[in-house]
């Protein structure tokens, strides 16, 4: 009953709704207020100005942010998308780009869920008849829950654990691991600082540091995971070169009690990160002995080849069911989650689909399990020793 104008377009469509502010006093509809209905499949809506956006169920990434650039000046500008996560490939770079942002939220952006139960406008026998309905449907938990719903079914890893792990998450805070000297300094997200007595592992996996438009190249990380407490105490992601992403590791290794420094070799990547760990001598050598009669080879660092990749992710498999790692990365585990495997054991491309936590979180895994350490606790008139493997 409110005054208000439709504004129609071509085949009888609304394209505008002009509604009457509180305390206008005049009927001119040109001045009233105006929300536009965009459809996302027509051009993108550039050189327009608003107030907020609200896009209903998942938008087009290139649309949305589009959207997310006609704010106006000196103006708070916000913008909101209410969905049913069922659509994989509809929410996978929604998921993406929302990765910990949770309780509290993180650069502007909060995600929320909320539970149909959560609904007080509905009664019990129709919450009641809403559940019998979608019971059986495989969409039962997004639609009721607001979770994200992977039909493929392609994760290798237990939603449940995941989902266990996700809710214990929160923002780490800020170290300055390096500074700029002609580039961007670098932050890493840290939840624990260095205890005495304790063993940590730097984990990390190089890439070119090349950030394109769709993100299609792989950006670097590295993970910090003390050894007798499993848990990952600090992490980095983004897109710097390989000698830079040594540098951060050298910093890091420093900082949490000399560090033993593992990294992924693949992609030619491995000795330029060496280089830049400055000749750090506590680092992990791989061991093969490939035939009979034939001497060991030791190469610096971690390859990951078929083999190996179902050693490390199934070490992770084996942390998410029980309980066995401590992560409290958002990032992290909704990298987890949109992890996805073809039957030959390739990571199968896709938005935000990049598999370098998987990698370092099974590898801490793995070698939390296959390294042990032994946290020696300090007495009266001890000093502990560097611990150099």
């Amino acid at each position: 009953d409110w005054p208000h104008k439709l504004e129609k377009g071509s085949q009888n469509t609304i394209v505008g709704i002009r509604i009457k502010p509180n305390r206008c006093q005049s009927d001119d509809t040109e001045k009233w207020s105006r929300i536009l209905v965009l459809p996302q499949d027509g051009e993108l809506p550039a050189g327009i100005r608003l107030d907020w956006a609200w896009a209903d169920e998942p938008p087009k990434e290139k649309y949305w942010d589009e959207l997310r650039a006609r704010g106006k000046a000196n103006k708070r500008f916000l913008t909101f998308i209410t969905m049913t996560p069922e659509d994989r490939a509809e929410w996978a770079w929604l998921r993406h780009q929302f990765a910990g942002c949770q309780k509290p939220g993180k650069n502007g952006k909060v995600e929320l869920r909320l539970s149909v139960l959560d609904n007080k406008a509905l009664g019990s026998a129709h919450l009641k008849d809403l559940q019998q309905k979608w019971a059986m449907s495989p969409l039962y938990k997004a639609r009721m829950f607001g979770e994200y719903v992977d039909l493929v079914g392609a994760c290798p890893f237990d939603a449940e654990g995941l989902a266990k792990w996700e809710a214990r998450c929160y923002p780490g805070k800020p170290f300055r691991a390096l500074e700029g000297g002609g580039h961007v300094p670098i932050d890493v997200e840290t939840w624990f600082e260095p205890e005495k007595g304790e063993g940590y592992f730097v984990l990390a996996d190089p890439s070119a540091g090349i950030e394109d438009e769709r993100k299609e190249h792989d950006p670097s990380c590295i993970w910090v995971v003390s050894r007798s407490k499993k848990q990952l105490v600090a992490r980095w992601n983004g897109y710097e070169p390989a000698y830079r992403l040594g540098q951060i590791a050298l910093k890091l290794a420093e900082k949490y009690n000399r560090a033993l420094v593992a990294w992924e070799r693949n992609s030619g990547y491995g000795e330029a990160f060496y280089l830049g760990l400055k000749g750090y001598g506590n680092v992990y050598l791989e061991y093969h002995h490939d035939a009979r009669k034939t001497s060991f080879h030791e190469r610096l660092g971690w390859t990951t080849s078929a083999t190996s990749r179902g050693t490390i992710v199934g070490a992770l498999q084996q942390a998410i069911l029980q309980d066995g790692l401590i992560v409290l990365s958002g990032e992290a585990i909704s990298s987890f989650a949109g992890f996805t495997m073809q039957r030959t054991g390739k990571v199968e491309a896709g938005h935000g689909r990049h598999d370098e936590d998987v990698i370092l979180g099974g590898l801490a895994a793995h070698f939390l399990e296959t390294i042990p350490f032994y946290k020696r606790e300090e007495s009266a008139g001890t000093v502990f020793e560097r611990d150099v493997l």
